[in-house]
């Protein structure tokens, strides 16, 4: 009966072994710490800045509010939209001028809620403002 050859199938830790293992000179972080500092220092400007990301989360936020206020109702298929009633404003001189206000009745908890978002908004955007303009 004939044996077969064992063969080292561990490659990467024969690979380390022969290799062995060396150690930086004395200093090497302190050099290339030397040499990073010796770089020219960059001043990097936002690509978008702080009034555009005002603008974005305000864009946002109008889409979402106007996204659940006129989502569709319970199982109807219909959108809240169609379900708002139109008032007739008086008209004016001008007899093609025909313009119809919807009214949005707003339960009690969501009142609440828009109401908090936008009083915190605004104490966010006056402390910002204040830290920024009127530093001392």
């Amino acid at each position: 009966m004939k044996k077969k050859p064992t063969i080292n199938t561990d490659f990467l830790g024969q690979w380390i072994k022969d290799a062995g293992s060396e150690t930086p000179p004395l200093g090497f972080s302190q050099r290339i710490m030397a040499q990073i500092q010796l770089l020219p220092q960059r001043n990097y400007q936002p690509v978008i800045s702080p009034l555009g990301w005002k603008l974005i989360i305000g864009y946002i936020t109008t889409i979402l509010l106007t996204v659940l206020y006129f989502i569709p109702s319970e199982n109807s298929g219909q959108n809240l939209w169609s379900k708002v009633p139109l008032y007739k404003l008086p008209k004016f001189p001008l007899d093609k001028i025909n313009l119809a206000i919807p009214t949005i009745s707003i339960n009690g908890p969501m009142l609440i809620a828009t109401m908090a978002f936008l009083i915190l908004g605004i104490v966010s955007w006056w402390y910002t403002y204040k830290n920024n303009y009127f530093q001392t």
